[in-house]
């Protein structure tokens, strides 16, 4: 797994939750407290045990530890104005959906980033599907499902 993937998963548990939950974390996955390399590529065994400590650490799923990490990073500033790219309207942004898993290997060319389609419906409605991707995503379809959900919730 992409080192920035964990890194953005310890990064949002240490905001959210607190330094000494975050090393209580990283104790139970005996990862290293003082983070992780966002360079770096770590086995995809060591993002799984991590998520599952912070699931259990925290009395959630696995599941909504992404989706709650996917809200979080949409919040941030600089993945904010990443994300404007896409279109100045929300419209525009969810026409250019089906683009950003090329936009991001741009960016991130080891990063595997889950298949989605985006299909209108009749009466004006759009579908997102974000399917589960190949070995490797290891999650990334929830935290981009919490991430879209965080941004519609803030689009007219």
């Amino acid at each position: 797994m992409l080192g920035l993937v964990n890194r953005s998963i310890e990064v949002f548990l240490r905001t959210t939750y607190g330094e000494k939950v975050w090393k209580e974390i990283a104790a139970r996955a005996d990862v290293d407290a003082r983070g992780f390399n966002s360079l770096r590529h770590y086995a995809d065994e060591t993002t799984t045990r991590l998520l599952r400590c912070a699931a259990t650490t925290l009395k959630k799923t696995t599941l909504e530890i992404l989706e709650d990490t996917g809200s979080w990073m949409v919040r941030l500033e600089p993945i904010r104005r990443l994300l404007r790219f896409s279109g100045g309207e929300f419209a525009e942004f969810i026409d250019a959906l089906e683009e950003l898993p090329a936009r991001a290997r741009m960016a991130l060319p080891d990063l595997v980033f889950p298949p989605l389609t985006v299909t209108q419906k009749e009466g004006g409605f759009t579908m997102c599907k974000v399917m589960d991707g190949p070995s490797g995503c290891n999650g990334l379809s929830p935290a981009s499902c919490g991430g879209w959900r965080m941004i519609t919730a803030f689009s007219p």
